[in-house]
């Protein structure tokens, strides 16, 4: 019999390599989650996860008393960390049987799609059968984004409540930003008749200090949220952020978000059949929602979108394509070739991609309209990645050396 020590997640594992490969840890370090409690008014649900030797005190906090505590949502919280350190879970709780089920199918994909990221056991769960929702209605995730507003003018008919999230694009020591948000959310919400949820939460900060926000981490916070709005919420739609051609392996998938629904939950992956364009191009053609897209990655700007980033830059030009942009509210900034000529995007793979799309969708327009854009298009596409990055550097230490 060999055996050998490895320093792996965090403790020391004693591997037998012997008699089928036994092995057994010793001092394992594990992730516990206390039980949620709900505050005396209704409106806040707390609970403290403890990763190791370190204690995460995270809160969940609405304006209306929706919420209800439950062990499934702090477990969704932790999930991807732990498997990130390779620590069990110890939850003492009863879970929903068909969510334990799910997780077990969720690490599967995520070890796949991440050898690293190592399965680990639910320890202490007792399998239960969830009750039906007591109040059987329908929301969505919204942000003012083209994603999220592409799904609620899809869904209108069905969805009754529009969830907000403060502490997710925006984060929670950002209220200037957050009311302008929460402002154009009201207008919508107006015109199509539905209510707006909000909840605000720190649960970012412990997500991004165990694994990548964009690749896991918002996904694990919309499970989350989710499970706290059941059994107020029946079904719940997660929008997606890219179209079937286009999906990566975030941790909001089409092949991972109903798994994390239980008896009384339904979670639904909504929007993967529509390319961002043509996204847009719907939005395009509803004036309050035209007028209030909010997707702006520079979240420090006093403006509701600033014009200049590259998520802003492609919306315009999908709107230009739409023939809407000289109509839309939410932009103050002209669209003008060089504009467009002085984005960096080095290795964005992903606006490469949309802004490829918007190209060639001009190109097949023909119209002349479109041509400078176009060509300042592939100026951006065909500048050296080497040389994007240098500039983006330059830049970074230009705005340090002044403070911004």
């Amino acid at each position: 019999m060999v055996v050998a020590s490895r320093p792996d997640a965090g403790h020391l594992q004693l591997v037998c390599l012997d008699y089928g490969m036994l092995y057994a840890d010793i001092g394992m370090e594990e992730t516990r989650i206390d039980r949620p409690v709900l505050s005396a008014d209704g409106l806040t649900v707390s609970a403290t996860i403890r990763m190791g030797a370190r204690e995460h005190s995270l809160y969940f906090r609405t304006r209306q008393p929706v919420l209800a505590p439950n062990t499934e949502a702090f477990l969704a919280a932790a999930l991807l960390p732990s498997m990130k350190c390779g620590y069990p879970i110890a939850v003492n709780a009863g879970i929903s049987k068909r969510m334990l089920e799910g997780i077990s199918t969720i690490q599967d994909i995520h070890h796949c799609w991440r050898p690293s990221m190592a399965k680990v056991e639910i320890r202490g769960a007792s399998p239960v059968e969830k009750p039906a929702a007591t109040m059987p209605k329908v929301g969505s995730f919204f942000s003012c984004g083209i994603d999220s507003s592409y799904t609620l003018l899809k869904n209108r008919d069905v969805i009754s409540d529009l969830v907000m999230i403060h502490g997710f694009s925006v984060d929670i020591d950002n209220s200037a930003r957050w009311r302008m948000l929460s402002e154009a959310a009201e207008r919508v919400a107006g015109a199509f008749g539905k209510r707006v949820i909000y909840v605000e939460t720190n649960l970012k900060a412990y997500l991004k200090e165990y694994i990548s926000w964009r690749d896991l981490g918002f996904g694990a916070m919309l499970a989350t949220v989710a499970h706290l709005l059941s059994p107020h919420l029946s079904t719940i739609y997660f929008p997606a952020s890219d179209s079937n051609d286009m999906l990566e392996h975030f941790s909001s998938h089409p092949l991972t978000d109903p798994l994390w629904g239980t008896e009384s939950l339904e979670i639904i992956h909504d929007g993967c059949e529509a390319s961002r364009l043509s996204k847009t191009k719907a939005i395009a053609r509803n004036d309050v929602l035209r007028d209030n897209i909010h997707v702006c990655l520079r979240t420090k700007d006093t403006r509701f979108n600033c014009g200049r980033c590259q998520k802003c830059i492609r919306t315009m030009l999908s709107l230009e394509m739409a023939g809407a942009f000289g109509s839309c509210k939410a932009f103050d900034t002209p669209l003008t070739p060089r504009l467009v000529a002085a984005l960096i995007i080095a290795d964005n793979e992903t606006a490469r991609h949309y802004l490829r799309e918007i190209m060639l969708a001009m190109k097949a327009d023909g119209s002349r309209r479109f041509t400078g854009l176009r060509l300042a298009i592939g100026w951006v596409l065909n500048r050296p990645v080497w040389l994007s990055r240098l500039i983006l550097a330059t830049n970074q230490i230009g705005r340090k050396m002044i403070g911004r």
